[in-house]
């Protein structure tokens, strides 16, 4: 087995390119372990996915946007969020309410089980019982 060859190169430029194969490697990686699923759906995306022909925002807030809308089969209360913190902090104080919540990147859903179910399949997101805590 030869050597390893290193091209010459002053030490510093060296230094240099080290330092930016591990910031590669070191930032590479955490971005392959990145469960980011690019921007939240709004209101208004949520909307149009749901099916309801129209909406109304009850709630245009710096923090979140709340709208409501119906279909034939029933009501969604969808609202958005600015941060994932904010939508945990939100759903932390709905348990006083209880409910049964869909809930995605930085968005939740309330509607009966049954919608819920048939949506998730169309959205993605997890179902949460909030009336058992």
């Amino acid at each position: 087995m030869s050597p390893l060859y290193l091209p010459d190169a002053p030490p510093a430029l060296m230094s240099i390119r080290s330092a930016a194969v591990v910031f590669a490697l070191i930032f590479g990686a955490a971005a392959c372990g990145s469960t980011d699923a690019g921007p939240p759906a709004s209101v208004e995306q949520l909307v149009s996915t749901i099916g309801c022909a129209s909406s109304h925002i009850q709630i245009d807030a710096d923090e979140l946007r709340q709208g409501i809308c119906e279909t034939p089969q029933g009501r969604y209360t969808i609202t958005t969020f600015v941060t994932e913190k904010g939508k945990r902090d939100w759903l932390d104080y709905a348990q006083m309410y209880g409910g049964i919540y869909l809930v995605g990147t930085r968005w939740a859903v309330i509607a009966s089980p049954d919608l819920l179910e048939t949506l998730r399949d169309r959205t993605g997101g997890q179902i949460e019982d909030l009336s058992s805590h």
